[in-house]
């Protein structure tokens, strides 16, 4: 399974706030439905890799996000892909190390 392209694809989308209130928990939604722990680690080793192929550029790493899918992104001005997709990840370590 690639996780970041389902997770992407799958959960945030423009109807993301079916899960709940936000990004987070459309995060929580796709991990609970993707196997919990198996599925932060794998979205973990995927998010990694991204940021390996991209040197953490912010603008390759929207096009490969958006490239999969995403429409969901920054939630502020302030904020960059590179750090929306490091919050995810932030995320889902939580989860795995649960």
């Amino acid at each position: 399974m690639n996780y970041l392209e389902e997770l992407a694809k799958g959960y945030l989308h423009q109807d993301y706030d079916i899960y709940g209130g936000d990004v987070w928990d459309a995060l929580q939604a796709f991990l609970d439905d993707n196997g919990g722990r198996a599925a932060a680690v794998g979205l973990t080793r995927e998010i990694d890799e991204l940021f390996r192929r991209t040197a953490n550029d912010d603008g390759r790493v929207a096009a490969e996000l958006l490239a999969l899918g995403i429409q969901v992104g920054p939630t502020s001005e302030e904020e960059t892909f590179t750090q929306f997709l490091q919050g995810i990840r932030k995320r889902a370590i939580r989860v795995a190390s649960d």
